[in-house]
């Protein structure tokens, strides 16, 4: 068995951290120097420099793990989020309409 590359670890649980709250927190629109921009806009950048950076130490084939491994984390953050949206709130849950406006109640 190959030794675990700790800083390699670290480095896709940050690409993917990154990947899933630029796309949760991407809602919420700021407005910096006068430019209006997503929330969104500080994760994305980090994505590209982590798989530029494991490019070139590891190359493509290791690039290639974090970017399925970022695309299935994605995947399953949906199915989460559209399975928790699917049932209706128990009686004594009040936030139920703050929660669907921030995660979108499927089509019915």
């Amino acid at each position: 068995m190959k030794p675990i590359d700790y800083k390699l670890q670290l480095l896709l649980t940050v690409f993917i951290s990154s990947l899933l709250l630029g796309n949760l927190l991407g809602s919420k629109l700021i407005s910096v120097f006068g430019i209006v921009t997503s929330v969104g806009f500080f994760g994305f950048p980090v994505t590209f420099l982590i798989t530029d950076i494991v490019e070139e130490v590891k190359g493509k084939e290791v690039t290639r793990v974090f970017v399925h491994a970022g695309f299935l984390g994605l995947c399953i953050a949906v199915f989460f989020v559209f399975f928790s949206t699917s049932f209706p709130p128990a009686a004594q849950y009040t936030s139920n309409e703050a929660f669907n406006s921030v995660f979108p109640v499927p089509c019915d």
